[in-house]
């Protein structure tokens, strides 16, 4: 877990606490910088059931804060995370960059959901896919990678698939 902030050279590592209550389990950091910032998660979080198949999971997520247009920009690329959604406000649009492993990940569906919108996008040759903001509120992205192939065993659980999950959450749209 790492927090970023707009023109700081380098991330600052965090130190979570793996948090479970009965069934729920998360992590929990005590962050006293306020924002803008971006709080950036990476884990290989274990081997799970998904349909029929045993699935390793790496989850990537970002939390960004920013009040203005500049401060998200600042914000849109993680300088820890393998595989992410990078933000940008283009006059009044969210231009939306998938990347992975520093690459644009063209024709890549962006899964898009807010107040009042549940909308699937796919992004363009250059990984980017555009999405209008209808109203203001708090939003979630997410897309994924599946390696079908990609079998081995974690933490003594067998796996025959890798799945990559990436999640943005931000709050839009920022003030010009």
């Amino acid at each position: 877990m790492w927090l970023q902030t707009p023109g700081a050279e380098k991330a600052v590592k965090l130190e979570p606490k793996d948090t479970q209550e009965g069934k729920l389990r998360w992590w929990k950091a005590e962050i006293e910088t306020p924002a803008p910032r971006s709080i950036d998660v990476y884990t290989k979080w274990g081997v799970y059931r998904y349909g029929k198949n045993d699935t390793l999971l790496h989850y990537y997520a970002r939390n960004v804060e920013a009040k203005t247009a500049e401060q998200l920009n600042a914000l849109a690329e993680s300088k820890n995370l393998g595989i992410q959604l990078q933000p940008r406000w283009e006059g009044s649009e969210l231009q939306v960059r998938a990347v992975r492993d520093g690459k644009p990940m063209a024709k890549q569906q962006i899964k898009f959901r807010g107040p009042t919108v549940s909308r699937n996008y796919t992004t363009d040759d250059n990984g980017v896919a555009t999405i209008p903001i209808e109203k203001p509120g708090r939003y979630l992205l997410r897309t994924e990678v599946k390696l079908p192939d990609e079998a081995g065993s974690f933490k003594g659980k067998d796996y025959v698939q890798v799945h990559h999950h990436s999640t943005l959450i931000l709050r839009l749209p920022p003030k010009q």
